[in-house]
């Protein structure tokens, strides 16, 4: 979900949604950052899926938005999960190349 936000409008007021980026830590490993959005306060989980499909829950660092790719195999996705107030979002990442 996308919320555009034009003159005048509160950035509180916009839909729960999630962004996910990418980074390169300065060791050289991957990590994936999730913000919420409007503002990135709130509460965050983490799932790492192998290639296979299996699922298993494993923490996050700065808050619970950033996790470590490091160590994971070709095909590994990862689904972050955040919640703020009532409202929920959540994203999964395309599958890691190693």
């Amino acid at each position: 979900m996308v919320a555009i936000v034009g003159p005048g409008e509160l950035m509180a007021s916009a839909p729960v949604g999630m962004r996910l980026s990418y980074g390169i830590t300065a060791s050289g490993t991957g990590e994936l950052i999730a913000n919420l959005v409007p503002n990135g306060t709130g509460r965050y989980g983490w799932r790492r899926c192998s290639p296979a499909g299996s699922c298993v829950g494993v923490a996050g660092s700065d808050g619970g938005r950033v996790i470590g790719a490091a160590h994971s195999p070709p095909g590994t996705t990862f689904i972050a999960t955040g919640s703020i107030g009532g409202s929920s979002a959540s994203v999964r990442n395309l599958p890691y190349r190693g």
